[in-house]
């Protein structure tokens, strides 16, 4: 139950007045990032922050380890809303990571030369990046391991149907159907989203 309970947050969360909602890749990244948030908006559970001036913001975190697992102690802030750009091709698809899962992003990103954006926030989205790298793309992709229904790839196809931006779209995440409880990566394969079975996809979807 509390394994459905963490896949659905992101649907939840979009739902509620939420000003911001940041999914870090690391523990130095959620460091950093809560440090911005408390300076931004405070209210506790998953950890959801509240400022009565500046309004709510969550930070969702992934269940295990991270990519990495120490802290950095000089914490730097972001700025709220901006994604990160971390590797550029000349290819048609862009590959958009939602969370913790940016380094199977990037392993998939290489091996089929997709230009690869770290969105780190689902709210506020980066509407200059979505609507720089978009615009010219056939297909974007994106990785979350929250629910694929009502989740950050939703999101995208809603800014991109606001904004009149053609672009197809493939949204990896976690089906809506109940997923076994296991160690992380046995849910990860089990959802689809193991970096072998990504590779599956993506290339059945992109060779027709």
């Amino acid at each position: 139950l509390l394994s459905v309970v963490f896949e659905t947050t992101i649907p939840f969360i979009l739902w509620l007045l939420t000003r911001s909602i940041i999914l870090p890749i690391s523990l130095s990244l959620i460091s950093g990032e809560i440090f911005i948030a408390i300076g931004h908006s405070i209210f506790f559970s998953l950890i959801i922050l509240f400022n009565p001036v500046e309004g709510p913001a969550a930070v969702r975190y992934p269940r295990g380890t991270g990519p990495n697992t120490s802290v950095n102690s000089n914490l730097e802030g972001i700025e709220i809303g901006k994604a990160k750009i971390v590797r550029e091709s000349e290819s048609k698809v862009v590959f958009l990571n939602f969370g913790a899962l940016l380094d199977k992003a990037l392993e998939v990103s290489e091996k089929m030369d997709f230009t690869l954006i770290d969105m780190r926030f689902v709210k506020p989205l980066d509407h200059e990046i979505l609507k720089k790298y978009l615009s010219t793309a056939d297909y974007f992709v994106s990785l979350e391991d929250g629910s694929i229904a009502g989740g950050a790839g939703s999101a995208v196809q809603e800014f991109c149907s606001i904004e009149s931006i053609n672009v197809k779209s493939i949204l990896l995440g976690i089906p809506d159907r109940f997923i076994e409880h296991s160690s992380r990566e046995e849910m990860l394969e089990s959802a689809g989203i193991s970096v072998a079975k990504i590779l599956d996809r993506l290339k059945s979807l992109l060779e027709k």
